[in-house]
């Protein structure tokens, strides 16, 4: 049995119409329902100096995250309404998907690795400032920063395997709602995506070899060599 799919028409020009009247304003909308995922409507806030009248979109596995729309009473369409609004559902899905991948085994080894150079780094960089009998920490703060930023690697590996995991833990989600809504475009980015993952072993195998370098006195004699003379 196929999954239940729920693609709710909502009668935006009612609302738009009566969005004075009060009964209105505690209302909640479904506009998308697929499984356990759904994705609510409802008025948020009128700017009666702007003509604005400004909707909420929520996702019930985003409880502290949401949407805010603008709708212009006098130049905005609902056609525009409906993109922007269907706009904000997906990067709802962006910003699920995107909290899952930080918080995948995957994703964690890298950032573990991010956080072991950054030590490294600082041991070394602490360890030079010593030797020159820096201790003005407003100075010792500051050359390690930029040490650390100029010679880390890590940050950028961490930065690449999100990209390369993006769109993996929601797929099934985020192509039945690009499908249904015909967004074309952003689904081709989501099958784009998942279809190129191969870069992922790349990454994880560079990970690997970077911390055994990290043990060297090579690694150690090359970052050290990078210390910037005061």
């Amino acid at each position: 049995m196929l999954p239940e799919i729920k693609v709710y028409k909502i009668d935006y020009d009612f609302i738009i119409s009566n969005y004075l009247d009060k009964t209105l304003w505690k209302k909640k909308w479904n506009l998308f329902v697929y499984k356990d995922h759904v994705f609510m409507l409802n008025l948020y806030s009128i700017d009666t100096k702007n003509d604005e009248i400004r909707f909420e979109i929520t996702y019930n596995k985003r409880i502290y995250s949401n949407e805010l729309i603008t709708y212009n009473i006098q130049n905005t369409s609902i056609r525009i309404l409906k993109q922007q609004i269907n706009g904000a559902i997906f990067r709802l899905m962006e910003r699920e998907d995107e909290s899952m991948a930080r918080s995948s085994s995957g994703y964690q080894s890298v950032y573990n690795a991010y956080r072991d150079e950054d030590s490294r780094l600082r041991e070394i960089a602490e360890s030079f400032l010593d030797d020159q009998g820096i201790e003005l920490e407003e100075v010792r703060d500051a050359y390690i920063e930029r040490y650390i930023c100029n010679n880390a690697k890590m940050s950028t590996m961490l930065s690449n395997y999100l990209d390369g995991v993006k769109y993996t833990f929601l797929t099934e989600l985020l192509l039945v709602f690009t499908k249904v809504t015909e967004d074309t475009k952003r689904y081709e980015n989501v099958c784009n995506a998942v279809g190129n993952k191969g870069n992922i072993a790349l990454i994880e195998s560079a990970v690997e070899e970077f911390l055994d370098e990290m043990e060297t006195d090579e690694y150690e004699e090359e970052m050290t060599n990078a210390l910037e003379s005061l």
